[in-house]
């Protein structure tokens, strides 16, 4: 009777139990997960998803897989079943600190709840320091402001594609010299790699690609190389660079 009487004036308070704050900052995850200017690669969306569903729904249904199957919805089960025998509470920690790791802006948005642990093997201590400083320093809107950015860059490199080969060409009618036309092949190259970035890849593409891979290669794209904020911020970088998936995996997945 006590402890009905205790969590009620904690209530009415406005405390929550520690179940209430799991399910709050799991809604978090999710929600993060669902952003369209979310930077995470394929492999890490699908650890995402796979725990996310495994603290929602619990253990995958048991489903005979192929392991030639190179379908997104055959990744899908693989990763889920990878959960199997997490408890529900230790799924929505597990996701928690899996978004802390790998995503920068997520962690200055939600701290994790512990400590960072020393790395085994640290980098030198200035590099340490400066990442980690460099990160705290990151605005929290920081995927948002790379979106703009690409689209900027877009824009800016059509504008020099109509003017490198239509005005020039078309409108001014200059002779197309051999350094032109190399320029004009390079300048149309970029537009199309910034219009990929732009508009970005459907995720069976990526299922399909990342199944190709070799199977260190993907080992290693899962992983993190580096320690610490320097592990994130150059995974950040590294997926600036890359064609981002068209929709996040939670939305074309289903939300769990």
């Amino acid at each position: 009777a006590f402890c009905v009487v205790a969590n009620e004036v904690r209530r009415l308070l406005g405390y929550k139990d520690d179940d209430e704050e799991t399910d709050d900052r799991l809604a978090t995850a999710v929600g993060w997960l669902q952003r369209p200017q979310l930077m995470l690669g394929f492999e890490d969306q699908l650890r995402c998803c796979a725990l996310a569903r495994q603290a929602t729904k619990g253990d995958a249904p048991k489903a005979a897989v192929p392991e030639s199957e190179q379908s997104f919805s055959a990744a899908q089960q693989r990763s889920w079943e990878m959960c199997r025998g997490m408890a529900k509470a230790e799924a929505s920690e597990a996701l928690l600190q899996e978004l802390a790791d790998k995503d920068p802006t997520f962690r200055k948005v939600v701290p994790p709840a512990a400590p960072e642990a020393v790395p085994e093997k640290p980098l030198n201590d200035f590099v340490q320091v400066f990442c980690e400083l460099f990160e705290f320093r990151l605005p929290s809107d920081l995927d948002a402001r790379a979106l703009k950015l690409r689209k900027r860059a877009f824009w800016a490199s059509l504008a020099v594609v109509f003017y490198a080969v239509v005005w020039r060409h078309w409108v001014r009618r200059k002779p197309l010299t051999i350094v032109r036309a190399v320029t004009n092949a390079g300048v149309s190259t970029l537009s199309t790699y910034l219009a990929i970035l732009n508009l970005g890849l459907p995720a069976p593409i990526y299922a399909r690609l990342h199944a190709r891979l070799p199977a260190w290669l993907r080992s290693t794209a899962g992983s993190n190389a580096l320690p610490g904020a320097a592990g994130r911020l150059l995974r950040w970088l590294l997926q600036l660079l890359l064609p981002p998936l068209r929709r996040p995996l939670m939305i074309t997945a289903g939300a769990p």
